[in-house]
């Protein structure tokens, strides 16, 4: 599942909000279904220039998901792909950069 908001620095509360309401419906509708919806694994992002991003607080960029309060990551995973929080593809480039060292060894 993926979630996406968007706002300015300023309101990032509002959407941290929205964004635990929207998690708190999916751990809902997966225990309806006699699902578990695994919050130690969640990931959250915030995307932006880095300005913006050093302009919020730590406690804004929390989410809280069911008992767990979630941690922002700098760099998650997606379908195999590695994004880090500025869009740059630093980590990409760099994980693909060491597996063709590996092979050419």
């Amino acid at each position: 599942m993926q979630g996406i908001g968007c706002s300015k620095p300023s309101r990032v509360n509002e959407v941290a909000t929205k964004l635990a309401a929207c998690v708190s419906a999916v751990s809902n509708w997966c225990a309806a279904k006699h699902l578990q919806l695994i919050t130690k694994k969640t990931e959250v992002m915030w995307f932006g220039l880095a300005t913006n991003l050093d302009k919020l607080s730590l406690a804004d960029q929390h989410i809280q998901v069911g008992p767990d309060n979630v941690s922002p990551s700098s760099v998650v995973r997606d379908l195999g792909v590695f994004f880090d929080s500025e869009l740059t593809m630093k980590s990409r480039i760099s994980r693909i950069t060491s597996a063709c060292f590996y092979q050419l060894r």
